[in-house]
């Protein structure tokens, strides 16, 4: 059993006894002391007098979402990570977790990965540290969840967030503000092009990103074509897309030394150190023709790693070899332009792999154009 000294981590909502017994030996291997409470509002009462390391919940039960919904409506938690228990990892499964704010899954049929994941955080200073060094982002979105996510991604990587009740008032707040940027779904901007033009009429020239349901990206993009500084994101998508779409936005063309664009891509990554024994699941954030970036709490310490995923536009998966060009750990951080993982380079693959990591890639990229 950890002292009280030690750096408390969270277990809110009801577990699975498999999740418990991975959570336990988890945290005692970890040197972190635990504390679980069964109800979101007793979660947030404790949350209120205690700062951990990390909140823990049990992905596969129904109240993880209420849990994560709850911490993720305090903006003060905003630097607490969620991690996620399943039996079963997959991209679904991924991808529900960061609709709800989560950072991270692990697997409840052994400890090692969440063990792994609570050591690289027991490891980082606590507490936020957000200067605002980019200015403010104005957000405008009736989804509470995706709203507070999308929000809590942009306010750990240094902007300085306000909210936008209704349409009618989201001019007369970008005149106030002069956002740097501005974020609206549709039923805030029901004719996005003629928003555009009326607040950039009012002197407001901030970059605009449209969130959309995919189904309605194509005619949105259509009634915005032409209009500079303004993308359109799938609305279902994590929200760390949308710090994506804003780097890419902020670089000037051509500023990049990059061999080739770097594209937004999901999908399930294995991964392991070069000649260990069992692989780790992360999620991959972007791709290009050389590299990939896979979002994990617990990015591997080797220098070589091998992963295993599926390309863009593909139906089987490759077996690649990559060279670890940078880490990001978990944390607030002004300069962030991703969310915490590691960069590859990829520096081997058989040749079969690589006809078809190159067709995928090209084929995506030409799709996107």
């Amino acid at each position: 059993m950890s002292g009280a000294s030690a750096c408390p981590v969270l277990v809110a909502g009801g577990v699975s006894s498999a999740s418990a017994s991975v959570i336990r030996e988890a945290v005692s291997h970890s040197a972190l002391r635990l504390e679980h409470v069964e109800s979101t509002v007793r979660a947030l009462e404790w949350l209120e007098r205690d700062e951990p390391c990390a909140v823990l919940i049990d992905a596969d039960h129904e109240e993880s979402r209420q849990v994560a919904n709850g911490v993720r409506a305090e903006p003060s938690l905003a630097h607490v990570p969620i991690i996620g228990l399943c039996q079963r990892i997959d991209d679904l499964s991924f991808a529900d977790m960061f609709s709800w704010g989560g950072d991270d899954l692990a697997t409840n049929r052994s400890a090692w990965q969440l063990t792994h994941r609570l050591r690289s955080l027991g490891r980082q200073p606590r507490g936020p540290r957000s200067q605002h060094e980019h200015g403010t982002v104005l957000i405008g979105d009736g989804d509470r969840v995706r709203r507070l996510s999308v929000a809590r991604s942009l306010h750990n990587a240094g902007y300085d967030i306000t909210f936008v009740a209704d349409a009618g008032d989201l001019l007369e707040r970008a005149r106030e503000r002069a956002p740097r940027v501005i974020v609206s779904c549709p039923e805030m901007t029901p004719d996005p092009g003629e928003n555009i033009r009326a607040c950039r009429r009012e002197g407001v020239r901030a970059l605009w990103v449209l969130l959309a349901p995919p189904r309605e990206i194509p005619e949105v993009k259509r009634q915005v074509q032409g209009l500079p500084s303004v993308v359109v994101v799938d609305g279902f998508a994590p929200p760390e897309d949308v710090l994506f779409v804003l780097n890419e936005l902020k670089n000037p063309v051509g500023k990049s030394r990059r061999a080739s664009k770097r594209l937004l891509y999901a999908t399930l990554v294995a991964f392991r150190g070069a000649g260990r024994d069992a692989d780790d699941y992360g999620y991959s954030f972007n791709v290009s023709q050389g590299g990939i970036y896979v979002r994990t709490l617990a990015p591997p310490h080797d220098d070589f790693v091998w992963l295993e995923l599926t390309p863009p536009r593909s139906e089987r998966k490759v077996r690649l070899v990559g060279k670890i060009a940078w880490r990001r750990p978990f944390g607030p951080n002004e300069g962030a332009t991703v969310p915490p993982g590691f960069g590859v380079q990829i520096v081997d693959l058989a040749r079969v792999d690589i006809e078809c990591w190159m067709d995928g890639y090209g084929t995506f990229f030409a799709d996107l154009g």
